[in-house]
């Protein structure tokens, strides 16, 4: 037999990798949302380089492999790279595929039942999709698609929600129930034909109203987020917005 030495794995510390620095179970990786993807091809570079691209197919590897091509010097575990190399993956996968890996943790949360809208989603998936490291990701961020009301910080009402935006609120929350239509092209139509009418420069409005319908100060396009989020849910929360 011939025998070859694959470099240690060291943590981020520099010293012998723990469960602190990235040792843990598999099983472990399945439940902090990473894809068997996203870990086999982190695991992979490891000590090896395929070349100047990093998000490499298992299959591919194979065919590139070779052991004379395995770096000496040992090689560091990354849990924030291997969270960038996984949203990648996550990134060139169909929604489809992504919205059947994310069940699991919806159920756990019971954001969703036996019977949920699966292509509904699907759609939700799009609007996350290019910014999710993790399925656990999206869960968080996302959160405030499934539920009844967002969880909005004393701090954030405090910042965005005063007073002086209850009229526009209302406005708009009327102006979005006449619409018939109900996406992105035809609320954005209608949120920027009303902020002109009020003398208002389009930020004045649209992170207090990210704020109401979602809970969170950042996020996919507003527009966007309002066509997933639907017509009912959104028009109720405008109007709710400064009630809780």
């Amino acid at each position: 037999p011939k025998y070859a030495h694959v470099p240690l794995i060291m943590g981020t510390d520099g010293g012998r990798l723990s469960k602190r620095t990235g040792a843990v179970a598999v099983s472990e990786y399945r439940e902090m949302g990473f894809l068997p993807e996203g870990v086999v091809n982190y695991l992979m570079l490891l000590g090896w380089s395929p070349g100047p691209e990093e998000v490499v197919d298992l299959r591919d590897a194979v065919k590139r492999f070779s052991i004379k091509k395995l770096n000496k010097t040992p090689a560091v575990f990354s849990l924030e790279k291997l969270a960038w190399l996984n949203g990648e993956h996550i990134k060139r996968k169909e929604p489809a595929s992504i919205a059947e890996a994310l069940v699991p943790f919806l159920k756990e949360k019971a954001y969703i039942g036996e019977d949920f809208d699966r292509k509904r989603l699907e759609s939700v998936v799009k609007l996350f999709q290019n910014r999710m490291p993790t399925l656990k990701d999206f869960v968080e961020r996302a959160d405030f698609i499934f539920v009844d009301k967002p969880s909005i910080s004393l701090e954030e009402k405090v910042k965005y929600l005063t007073d002086d935006k209850k009229k526009p609120f209302a406005l708009l929350a009327g102006r979005f129930n006449a619409l018939e239509e109900f996406d992105a092209s035809s609320t954005e139509e209608a949120f920027r034909r009303l902020v002109e009418e009020l003398g208002l420069k389009g930020a004045d409005l649209v992170h207090p109203v990210r704020v109401a319908l979602t809970g969170k100060t950042i996020g996919p396009g507003l527009f966007d987020t309002m066509a997933v989020l639907g017509k009912e849910k959104t028009v109720r929360r405008l109007k709710e917005a400064f009630t809780h």
